[in-house]
């Protein structure tokens, strides 16, 4: 097994160091290792991160030298904000097929699920409110692919510089690109609902169930017009009550027969349409919502309906941990790609972190690596 500085220098050593030659008192592989390991143990800003690295300085010095010592808060943000973000993802990304390379025989009907998370206070909401034209910012937001079944991050891709959200959509081209899909089941919302999307993602010999909204209102229109009379596949009841609340979820599958959308939609077959209604417990109050998706799987309404449930696994097992442990939302570091970069860095924590079997939270596992030496070393290493 390799040593944790090689392993960590082979992946991150890679990024480019954007500082000129003379100014670089702090080697950049030293500064990625003390903002990554303090990030692991729980410290969110540079100056806590300068503080950690202080007190931890000896046992920083058993991977790399650090001769002049730890770099201050303002070193440690101002390099963070000028590495290209590009490289940076890279670098996670070619970390992630290594880690998971053993497992892609595993992915065979397998959930990837697609979705972007915007770093709220990446920009102020002054800015957010401007027009870019008139000096405005939006906010930082990195899209994932997320392996359901087993609970990582597969690879990220950044956005948020573009004027309009619609920046996300390359950015899920790109990250299709670059993960292996190949025999799994590809869930994206709504913004994932193009053509170019669906035919990458056939193309790559996997298969998609992808949210249908208004922003494909051809298709969409064609969705509400599905009556059970015609073409129904299956249909399928779950009930859950949880939360103080009463779920009920119905799932009919439709076949599509237009031969127009079955043209322009490369590989499509179904179209799922879900009924949800919630009764609060306790209350009369109830809701209702009816939903679409398209899909090229032609199973039954309790196997598709399994997809489309299985997409929230993004959001909670992923979005909102990285809220919790890593306080992601409440995040004010706004400098340049400072953003973007450290987010990439809190989700290869957080990969680590889920990794360890010891039976805690992910959060109490967090705390463990900021107190003991040797579970930190553990998680770093995978090596339980």
């Amino acid at each position: 097994m390799l040593d944790i500085s090689t392993t960590f220098s082979l992946h991150f050593g890679q990024v480019k160091d954007p500082r000129i030659k003379r100014k670089k008192d702090y080697p950049l592989i030293e500064i990625l290792f003390l903002v990554t390991n303090s990030t692991i143990s729980g410290y969110e800003n540079f100056s806590q991160i300068a503080d950690w690295g202080q007190q931890k300085l000896d046992w920083l010095r058993n991977y790399f030298p650090y001769k002049n010592g730890i770099p201050s808060h303002d070193t440690i943000g101002r390099v963070m904000s000028l590495l290209e973000p590009t490289q940076f993802e890279q670098a996670f990304n070619t970390w992630a097929k290594t880690a998971f390379e053993a497992l892609h025989e595993q992915l065979k009907g397998q959930q990837i699920a697609i979705d972007g998370k915007i770093i709220r206070h990446s920009a102020t909401k002054q800015q957010q409110q401007t027009p870019h034209e008139k000096g405005g910012k939006s906010p930082a937001g990195i899209v994932e692919a997320y392996w359901v079944e087993d609970g990582n991050c597969l690879s990220v891709c950044s956005f948020g510089k573009a004027q309009h959200k619609s920046s996300e959509i390359p950015a899920i081209k790109n990250l299709i690109e670059n993960i292996v899909i190949t025999n799994s089941v590809v869930t994206i919302d709504a913004i994932g609902c193009q053509t170019e999307i669906t035919k990458q993602i056939t193309d790559c010999n996997a298969d998609y169930v992808v949210g249908l909204k208004k922003n494909q209102l051809t298709l969409y229109n064609y969705a509400q017009d599905l009556k059970e009379s015609q073409s129904i596949v299956s249909s399928y009841t779950s009930l859950d009550k949880a939360h103080g609340r009463v779920e009920e979820r119905r799932y009919t599958v439709f076949e599509i027969l237009d031969t127009d959308l079955l043209e322009k939609w490369h590989g499509a077959k179904t179209i799922i349409v879900v009924d949800r209604t919630t009764q609060i417990v306790g209350t009369t109050e109830s809701r209702y919502q009816q939903s679409y998706y398209l899909s090229s799987l032609n199973t039954n309404a309790a196997h598709q309906g399994g997809y489309v449930r299985g997409h929230w696994g993004i959001e909670n097992s992923l979005h909102w941990l990285l809220d919790v442990c890593f306080s992601e939302d409440l995040c004010r570091q706004r400098l340049k790609n400072v953003a973007s970069n450290m987010g990439v860095i809190r989700r290869y924590c957080l990969n680590l972190i889920k990794a360890h079997p010891q039976k805690c939270s992910n959060k109490s596992k967090q705390m463990r690596c900021a107190i003991s030496d040797e579970f930190r070393i553990q998680v770093l290493t995978k090596n339980y």
